[in-house]
């Protein structure tokens, strides 16, 4: 496997697992004050960044998906286009060699 397949995989696993395990962390979320009642690992950060990740969503539910459209495509975006830049800096560097 090629260290730009290995980057793509770790960063596009990070960037949907991550508020996939807050959500999953946290219960019991309001749609009356946004906020859960009770996480398992508990913790001020946790709870926010649970109450954001649910808030997004139920703000896609209402936009037709298009904030997770948009979300997703600015992860694809950022890391293609920092495989692409690291790709020419390497290229660079060799042939300066």
């Amino acid at each position: 496997m090629r260290k730009a397949n290995i980057v793509r995989l770790i960063t596009y696993s990070t960037a949907v697992l991550i508020p996939i395990l807050a959500m999953l962390n946290c219960s019991g979320w309001s749609t009356i004050d946004g906020k859960v009642s009770s996480c398992i690992i508990d913790g001020e950060v946790f709870r926010e960044f649970a109450n954001a990740c649910y808030g997004f969503i139920l703000l896609s539910a209402f936009m037709l998906g298009l904030p997770l459209i948009l979300y997703l495509g600015g992860i694809i975006a950022t890391t293609e286009a920092m495989i692409f830049l690291t790709t020419k800096i390497n290229v660079k560097l060799k042939q300066d060699k």
